[in-house]
């Protein structure tokens, strides 16, 4: 798992990144990512959102939304959160308002 450097890192960087953007689609390609909310439901709830405000929480990092809505993401020992094209690894992407993504996805497993 990230520890509290690398989590705050990714925090900053999107932050700096993202922050003020509108999320125009999201895709689901893995639903075991996700807790509590089905994939058609968690597309609903963050189209059209503006991202506020990005921050971290212990190691989890936090899309603040617009509407009162967060989006939490907890990298975990193989994950990531990035901007950056979807691959083969992405779990989840936010299609951006400028058409970039933000990519959570899963490191390849190394051999």
């Amino acid at each position: 798992m990230p520890e509290l450097p690398e989590t705050e890192t990714i925090a900053r960087d999107l932050q700096a990144m993202v922050a003020g953007r509108s999320i125009l689609d999201v895709s689901v390609i893995r639903s075991d990512v996700l807790r509590g909310v089905e994939p058609r439901s968690a597309r609903s709830a963050l189209r059209g959102r503006r991202i506020d405000r990005v921050i971290r929480r212990a190691k989890t990092v936090v899309l603040e939304l617009s509407g009162g809505r967060f989006m939490l993401v907890t990298p975990r020992f193989t994950g990531s959160l990035q901007l950056a094209e979807p691959d083969e690894y992405g779990t989840l992407v936010l299609r951006l308002d400028d058409d970039r993504t933000v990519v959570v996805g899963r490191y390849p497993a190394r051999a």
